[in-house]
């Protein structure tokens, strides 16, 4: 038997395009073996919000560490919860730590390749977009402020409704870093663009190369 572990996250609090209802982080495995037979899917257990974050609408799961990194979407109070996990008793979380988002809404979250830094969208639903940088630390796992930009910009206005403003949903970090600085790639979809971004290694300064529209 192969076990491969599924984790699903939810909206545990009320937001403008969600009731909310979810409990938290559902976990679930699977034998990836026979998973073209029949479904096989069992559940574990629910990684509630109250460990979690409310409202943990992503997250990332670093398998060698056994460390989770949860966005919490909550507005004004969107966080980072860092969460080490029991992975032999079902993904228990046994150590929680929290962290700012910088930015209103955190809706994505990922590591670079080497699993040294967290990149956070904050999609900014009222205002105070961006995007947010950590570093890792290498003994605590703990997310240490690196770098952030902020956006308040006019959205293109195609859809006034939804874009108004700026509004960054997804980032993703290139895999090989230039002369100490690491490039990055952004969706704005307030501006209906993807943007291409180099954060400086010495000074944090992130600067924007290009767009496509």
């Amino acid at each position: 038997m192969t076990k491969t572990y599924l984790f699903v996250g939810s909206y545990t609090r009320p937001l403008p395009h969600t009731a909310g209802l979810g409990k938290g982080i559902a976990v679930y495995s699977f034998d990836s073996t026979t998973a073209h037979d029949h479904c096989n899917l069992g559940y574990l257990r629910t990684i509630e919000d109250s460990e979690c974050g409310a409202n943990p609408s992503s997250f990332y799961m670093d398998n060698k560490t056994d460390h989770m990194y949860v966005c919490n979407e909550h507005p004004s109070q969107s966080s980072i919860t860092t969460l080490e996990l029991d992975v032999y008793r079902n993904f228990e979380p046994i150590r929680q730590l929290k962290q700012h988002s910088f930015g209103n809404d955190a809706c994505f979250i990922t590591s670079d390749f080497n699993r040294r830094l967290i990149y956070v969208a904050n999609y900014g639903g009222n205002g105070n977009s961006g995007v947010a940088i950590f570093k890792i630390d290498d003994d605590s796992r703990e997310l240490l402020p690196l770098a952030r930009m902020v956006s308040n910009k006019p959205g293109s206005n195609a859809i006034p409704s939804r874009q108004a403003l700026t509004h960054f949903h997804c980032v993703l970090p290139c895999k090989h870093y230039v002369d100490g600085n690491y490039a990055f790639y952004a969706t704005d979809l307030g501006g209906d663009q993807l943007l291409h971004f180099v954060m400086s290694g010495e000074t944090g300064e992130i600067r924007r190369v290009s767009s496509l529209q």
